[in-house]
């Protein structure tokens, strides 16, 4: 008797890990998506505080976002498996848009 897996039980576990891959892109996008939402609503707040108000959150604007993941191994091995080495919670467009949203000057800022 074999040791070996029977093709099918391989490619039900290659679906499972397809998946997988599939669900962690998904979380990390609306994880991105979360934190530009976040940075959006810091930025119309300001407006409508007082001004030492204001500037303490304008300093603090991506304070409390995301955890950072960059230590954790299993993190890293997507990074490198998934992501081609690139980050995607630190990508940059990801990173321009948070920047331009800090700054009020991206084509989705709000305007109230």
């Amino acid at each position: 008797m074999s040791d070996c897996r029977s093709s099918c039980e391989c490619e039900a576990e290659c679906c499972r890990i397809t998946d997988f891959r599939r669900l962690v892109h998904s979380l990390v996008q609306e994880i991105n998506d979360l934190e530009e939402e976040i940075v959006r609503w810091r930025q119309v707040l300001i407006k409508y505080l007082p001004p030492q108000e204001a500037e303490g959150l304008r300093s603090d604007i991506f304070s409390n976002l995301a955890g950072d993941y960059a230590a954790d191994e299993a993190y890293q091995f997507l990074i490198e498996r998934m992501y081609n080495g690139q980050d995607p919670m630190e990508n940059d467009e990801h990173v321009g848009r948070m920047i331009r949203l800090r700054d009020g000057v991206d084509d989705t800022t709000l305007t109230l």
